[in-house]
């Protein structure tokens, strides 16, 4: 969704019901995939459930701030809302890949 706004708004053609469907899409698919990330957080080490609930809030809260100070750089704020969307997205799917990665060479050594 933040590459459709990236695109539209890119093309000139973002309006005020078009940059709702999209954040309202966008949103919904956040609140769709929190809680299965959260849960695996969680069983990740069991032992350690309540460091890992901890963690992830501070990133989830940490990532917000980030984003809100991102998103007011730059001349056009819906460029700038999407760049940080993707560019906050794509770090979370290098942490993702980096901990399954991390995951695995322990279950194997």
């Amino acid at each position: 969704m933040a590459l459709l706004l990236l695109l539209v708004q890119g093309l000139g053609g973002l309006n005020g019901a078009l940059l709702v469907a999209i954040t309202f899409t966008m949103t919904m698919g956040a609140g769709m995939a929190s809680p299965a990330a959260l849960s695996r957080a969680l069983t990740a080490a069991p032992g350690l459930a309540g460091s890992a609930a901890g963690l992830y809030g501070f990133g989830q809260m940490a990532m917000g701030a980030i984003g809100t100070q991102l998103v007011g750089l730059g001349e056009d704020p819906a460029m700038a809302c999407a760049v940080t969307q993707i560019a906050i997205t794509a770090a979370a799917l290098a942490s993702y890949r980096f901990a399954v990665s991390r995951q695995a060479a322990g279950a194997q050594g």
